[in-house]
């Protein structure tokens, strides 16, 4: 894999999507896995003591010592960049009260959020004081079978100060966030099937007692900094949960723009905006300006390419402020940063800007 151009484009989500006082315990962590094809970024495998580390920031897990919260740890969750901030205070999530239990384990859908753009569902579990869980081979699809890819996701244990959040012994919640791009036609409601496997975890070794941090390499940590980094041994599967239940759709307003602009002798068009509570997708093509063999991703201020780079149009998720309502709108590419599919994994840079105004209905 390339590391130098895995490393940048995640250190760049990172800055971007992880807030920067977020409180990552480095006791315990899980790593949110699914079969089908998502996002390039939330589909990378880490192999090196980076690759973890960012990979924890992404999809973290906060835990710490427990003390049971007043307000709805789910909707703590939604609150949080990237999941649902606008929307949250908005007052559009449903909610759910659909549960499986499995032996000493219960899985309980709590709230869900769908539009044009993105399906976000929150979720509890609680098992046996102590014991944590992985996610495996989690997946969403609609009524007509179609998989809705995982983007990403927050979950909490314990205490975090951060997160404004606390769960009693045993519990967890989650917020996961699903591509809606592929729903077909303008459904009222989505029905909507999700099924998990549940992966229970060895139980974490206790950390020596502490009083800060201790810096140190990745590789070889002191105990108190290594165990939420490091790859977890393989655990008991607890089992396949599945639910079935059905979430009000918002359509949100499709843009046709198809407006070209260029720059650095290279034509960017801006073919179409979605714009939904959530956030507002932009489809963005343009012609590779280098040589076969490399793959292109799309800079842009407080925005992110949910592309795999390969493709000639990249849909490039900006804030939520085109959804607040009609008149004219901005959206910003800054550079096209081209990275190359074999050694020496160079990459090539071309500086925009390229702008683009257009109108909102």
């Amino acid at each position: 894999m390339k590391e130098r151009y895995f490393s940048r484009t995640l250190n760049q989500i990172v800055k971007q999507e992880v807030p920067a006082s977020l409180d990552l315990w480095p006791a315990i962590r899980t790593q949110v896995r699914s079969q089908h094809r998502t996002a390039w970024w939330a589909r990378l495998k880490p192999a090196t003591g980076l690759g973890w580390a960012l990979t924890a920031l992404i999809i973290s897990l906060v835990f710490g010592a427990v003390a049971y919260a007043a307000a709805p740890a789910v909707m703590q969750l939604f609150r949080q960049a990237p999941i649902l901030p606008e929307v949250a205070q908005a007052d559009l999530i449903h909610e759910l009260d659909v549960s499986e239990t499995m032996g000493d384990v219960t899985v309980r859908l709590e709230r869900a959020y769908a539009d044009a753009n993105r399906v976000v569902i929150g979720f509890t579990i609680q098992g046996p004081d102590g014991r944590r869980f992985e996610l495996n081979q989690l997946a969403l699809t609609d009524a007509a079978a179609t998989v809705l890819p995982w983007v990403h996701g927050y979950g909490a244990a314990g205490e975090s100060e951060i997160l404004d959040l606390s769960l009693p012994p045993g519990e967890e919640a989650h917020a996961h966030v699903f591509d809606a791009s592929s729903v077909s036609g303008e459904p009222e409601t989505l029905d909507l099937r999700l099924t998990m496997d549940l992966e229970a975890l060895p139980s974490a070794p206790e950390a020596p007692d502490s009083t800060s941090a201790t810096a140190g390499s990745l590789n070889d940590p002191p105990a108190s900094t290594v165990v939420g980094l490091q790859p977890m041994p393989s655990g008991l599967t607890t089992g396949r949960f599945e639910f079935e239940f059905s979430v009000p759709f918002i359509q949100g307003r499709a843009i046709e723009v198809g407006q070209t602009v260029e720059t650095a002798s290279v034509a960017v068009t801006l073919e179409k905006v979605v714009a939904t509570p959530s956030e507002t997708r932009a489809t963005l093509c343009f012609e590779a300006p280098e040589a076969s063999g490399m793959s292109w991703l799309i800079i842009a201020p407080e925005a992110h390419d949910l592309s795999d780079g390969t493709d000639a149009c990249h849909p490039v998720v900006y804030p939520a402020d085109l959804a607040n309502g009609p008149g004219l709108a901005r959206l910003e590419v800054s550079e096209l940063v081209g990275f190359d599919e074999a050694a020496p994994w160079g990459q090539t840079r071309r500086q925009g800007p390229w702008i683009f105004r257009f109108r909102v209905p």
